[in-house]
C-alpha cells in the first residue's frame, strides 16, 4: 500500500464523463422548460456517451400446487360423519381435485369448494369409532394454471373414539349416601354443544325408582342432577346412562352403563341443651337430623310434656335446609320440674322414610337461685391476689354489676364482679393475713328474676403474701455509680437474703450477653466472689423498697463490671426457691455514655457524672456483640468520639461503648 504525495489528486476518467453528461443533460432539459422569455441558448455538444441498453426483466415463474393444511390436521381425530377440511396454496382446478381424491374404504365424496384452493370433503356414510382412515391424492391434481402436485398426498386420521363416563358421582356401590346430595356423571368427550338450549337437551341419565329434580349439564361434558325434595333415605337407587347419547362429534356408549348407591336412613344426631344438665327455663330445644325432614311429620311426632302430661305450647322454625327443628316454649317453664322429650319413630324425612326408633328423654329445670358451693369453702383459705369464686343453681346476669348485693366485713375500698355461666367471681382490694365474711344480699337475682330470698354469708381467711424479692431493672445491667453501696430491691416477707457479688472481665461480657449466656450465667463464678447473707427487719405482708449492699462491709466499688447472685434456691423456705436468683449483671461507673448508632457510623459521648461535664481524651471502644472490635479511638475536647466503619451485616445487632477501662474513674 502506497502513500499519497501532495498536489492534486488523479482523476477519475469515468467520474469526469458521467459529470460532463449530467451537465450537458441538464442544459439540455432546461431550454425546453415552458416557462416563457426568450430560450436558453443550447450547449454545443462535441460528444455524448451513449448510456448502455436496458437488460430485459425476469418472467416468474408459476409455482406447483401443495396441499398446505389439513382440517382436521393429518394423523388427527377425525369426526365420524366428517367432513375434512382442505388448503392449497393456490388456485386449483376442481374436478382434478375431485377426481384423484380417494379413500381406502371406498366410501362415496362429495364436495363443496368455499373458494378455489378451499374445498371441503364430505363422506357419504357415518364412520365406527376409533378406525384408521386414510384417503390419498394422486399426482394427477392439476392447479388453474394446469400444473401438478409435486408428490401424491396420503392423509391418514383416526375416526373418534367411542363416549363413554369417566366418573360417576355418588360412586358405584356407596352406601350411606346423603339424600341431598346431587347425582353427577362426567364423560369423556364432549356431548352437548357449547351455549346449546338447555331445553332441547338430552338426560344424561335415569334414576330407577325415579325422583323428581332437576337436571342440567354443568358443561358440555358433566350432567347433574338435583333431587328435589330428596331423594328417599334407605333406598337403594339406580342410575342407568341415557343409550342414546352420542359426543358432538357422533361417538355413541360403546356399551350400556349403570351404577348403584344406596341412600343413608334418617337418624336423630343430638338435642340441644344437652339433657345431661338441668335446662333453662326458657330453651331453644333443638333437634338436629342427618338429612331433610318433612316438617309437618317431624312437628306432629314431637312433644314435651310436664310431670302430668300436660304438653309444653310452644312454636316451631326449621333451620339448614330442614335437618335441624327448634322449638321454643310459650313462656318459662317451671322451676325444677321432670320434663319429658319425645320423638315418634313415624317422623318422615322429605324422601317419605321413617325414622324407625321411637325417642324418649327426661330432663329437668333449673331449680331456685341459691348459692351451691364457693371456692374456698367455708372456712377456708384465700390468696388475697385470687378471686373469689361462689358457684349458684342458676345463671346470674353476665352484663350487670352485681357488687351492690355483696359486702365485705371488714370493708374493702373497691368490690369487683363478672359471671360466667353458673360461677360469679368477686375480687377486691383484700389485706393479706385477715378475716373477711361475704355477704350476698337476698335480692340478688337470677337470669329469669328469681331472688336469692335469704342472705348467704361465707367466711373465709385471707392468706399471708408469699415471700418475694425482685431487682427491677429494664436492661440486661444495673447501673450504679462508685457513691451507691446498695441496690434498691421491692421485698416482701424475706427475713434474709443470701447473695453473691464477684467481679466480670470484659471477655466474659459479651458471652453471658450472647444468644447462650443466660444458661451460662447460672454456673458463672466470676473473679474474686464474695458471698454473705444480708439480714431484713420487714412488716409482715407489706411490699417496700430495701437496699441490699454489695458488701458485708457496705463500702464502696471501683468502677468495673460485677455480677450479683441471690441465693435462694441454695436452701431454706421453699417458697423463696421461686424467687429469680440472677445472676444481674452490674456496671459501676461515675460516666454517662449515649450512643447514637447508624449501619456504618457511630457517636459516642462521655459525660461525668459528679461535675456534669464532657470527658475528653479519654479511648473509646466500639464492639459488636459478639466482642469483636469495629472501631477504636479516644473522645475530643467535647468528649465526643466519632467513628466510620464498613456497615454491619445486620443492622439491628446489638453494639456496645465503652470508654476507658475498668478499675479507672473514666471507666464508663
Amino acid at each position: 500500500m502506497g502513500t499519497q504525495t501532495a498536489g492534486r489528486p488523479p482523476r477519475n476518467r469515468r467520474g469526469i464523463l458521467t459529470g460532463i453528461f449530467f451537465i450537458l443533460l441538464t442544459a439540455s432539459l432546461a431550454c425546453g422548460l415552458p416557462f416563457g422569455g426568450n430560450p436558453t441558448p443550447r450547449v454545443q455538444e462535441s460528444a455524448s456517451p451513449t448510456p448502455p441498453p436496458a437488460q430485459p426483466t425476469a418472467t416468474p415463474q408459476p409455482l406447483p400446487p401443495e396441499l398446505i393444511e389439513s382440517d382436521p390436521p393429518i394423523q388427527g381425530e377425525l369426526p365420524l360423519s366428517g367432513p375434512i377440511t382442505l388448503y392449497f396454496n393456490q388456485a386449483m382446478d376442481h374436478a382434478s381435485v375431485e377426481a384423484a381424491l380417494n379413500s381406502q374404504m371406498q366410501q362415496e365424496l362429495t364436495f363443496t369448494w368455499v373458494d378455489d384452493s378451499t374445498v371441503v370433503v364430505y363422506i357419504s356414510r357415518e364412520m365406527t369409532p376409533e378406525t384408521a382412515l386414510a384417503f390419498n391424492l394422486s399426482g394427477d391434481v392439476r392447479s388453474k394454471q394446469g400444473l401438478a402436485l409435486t408428490q401424491p398426498v396420503r392423509l391418514s386420521f383416526t375416526t373418534a373414539g367411542y363416549l363413554q363416563p369417566v366418573q360417576v358421582l355418588p360412586e358405584d356401590g356407596s352406601t350411606g349416601v346423603d339424600p341431598t346430595s346431587a347425582i353427577v356423571a362426567a364423560f369423556n368427550r364432549p356431548v352437548v354443544p357449547l351455549g346449546a338450549d338447555p331445553a332441547g337437551l338430552p338426560a344424561g341419565f335415569s334414576l330407577e325408582p325415579a325422583s323428581a329434580g332437576n337436571g342440567v349439564w354443568l358443561n358440555t361434558s358433566t350432567y347433574i342432577f338435583y333431587p328435589e325434595p330428596a331423594l328417599v333415605g334407605g333406598q337403594t337407587y339406580r342410575a342407568t346412562i341415557n343409550p342414546g347419547l352420542k359426543s358432538t362429534d357422533g361417538s355413541p356408549l360403546q356399551q350400556n352403563y349403570s351404577w348403584s348407591f344406596t341412600t343413608t336412613l334418617p337418624e336423630l344426631m343430638g338435642v340441644e341443651p344437652s339433657t345431661e344438665t338441668p335446662w333453662p327455663l326458657d330453651p331453644q330445644v333443638t333437634l338436629s337430623f342427618n338429612q331433610p325432614m318433612n316438617r309437618a311429620s317431624v312437628e306432629g311426632g314431637f312433644s314435651l310434656s310436664l310431670p302430668d302430661g300436660r304438653p309444653v305450647a310452644g312454636g316451631f322454625t326449621w333451620e339448614e335446609d330442614d335437618t335441624v327443628m327448634v322449638f321454643a316454649p310459650q313462656g318459662l317453664l317451671p322451676r325444677n320440674t321432670s320434663l319429658t322429650l319425645s320423638l315418634s319413630g313415624q317422623v318422615q324425612s322429605v324422601g317419605g322414610t321413617a325414622l324407625g326408633t321411637d325417642t324418649t328423654i327426661s330432663v329437668i329445670t333449673m331449680p331456685e337461685l341459691s348459692v351451691a358451693s364457693s371456692q374456698p369453702a367455708s372456712g377456708g383459705a384465700l390468696d388475697p391476689l385470687t378471686n373469689l369464686q361462689i358457684f349458684f343453681t342458676s345463671p346470674l346476669p353476665a352484663n350487670q354489676d352485681l357488687a351492690p348485693y355483696l359486702s365485705l366485713e371488714p370493708s374493702v375500698s373497691e368490690i369487683n364482679t363478672s359471671v360466667e355461666g353458673l360461677t360469679l367471681y368477686v375480687s377486691g382490694n383484700l389485706k393479706p393475713n385477715t378475716d373477711y365474711v361475704l355477704k350476698i344480699s337476698p335480692e340478688l337475682k337470677d337470669i329469669w328474676g328469681g331472688a336469692l330470698g335469704q342472705e348467704h354469708q361465707l367466711a373465709f381467711r385471707t392468706n399471708p403474701l408469699p415471700p418475694n424479692l425482685s431487682i427491677i431493672t429494664q436492661t440486661d445491667a444495673v447501673f450504679l455509680t462508685p457513691q451507691d453501696l446498695s441496690l434498691i430491691v421491692q421485698a416482701v416477707n424475706v427475713k434474709e437474703v443470701p447473695l453473691t457479688v464477684g467481679g466480670v472481665p470484659l471477655n466474659d461480657l459479651f458471652t453471658l450477653l450472647g444468644p447462650d449466656g443466660y444458661q451460662l450465667r447460672q454456673t458463672y463464678q466470676g473473679v474474686n466472689p464474695v458471698t454473705w447473707t444480708q439480714q431484713l427487719d420487714l412488716p409482715p405482708d407489706q411490699t417496700q423498697a430495701v437496699p441490699i449492699y454489695l458488701n458485708q462491709q457496705q463500702q464502696p466499688y471501683q468502677p468495673g463490671i460485677y455480677f450479683v447472685r441471690l441465693n435462694f434456691d441454695k436452701g431454706g423456705e421453699p417458697a423463696l426457691a421461686n424467687i429469680y436468683p440472677g445472676p444481674y449483671l452490674l456496671v459501676i461507673s461515675n460516666v454517662q455514655l449515649t450512643l447514637k448508632l447508624s449501619t456504618s457510623n457511630a457517636l459516642v459521648w462521655a459525660v461525668d457524672l459528679r461535675s456534669g461535664r464532657p470527658i475528653p481524651g479519654a479511648p473509646a471502644t466500639l464492639y459488636a456483640e459478639d466482642g469483636s472490635v469495629i472501631a477504636r479511638g479516644q473522645t475530643d475536647n467535647d468528649g465526643i468520639f466519632r467513628a466510620e466503619f464498613a456497615p454491619r451485616p445486620d443492622p439491628y445487632s446489638t453494639v456496645y461503648a465503652l470508654v476507658g477501662e475498668p478499675g479507672q474513674e473514666t471507666f464508663g
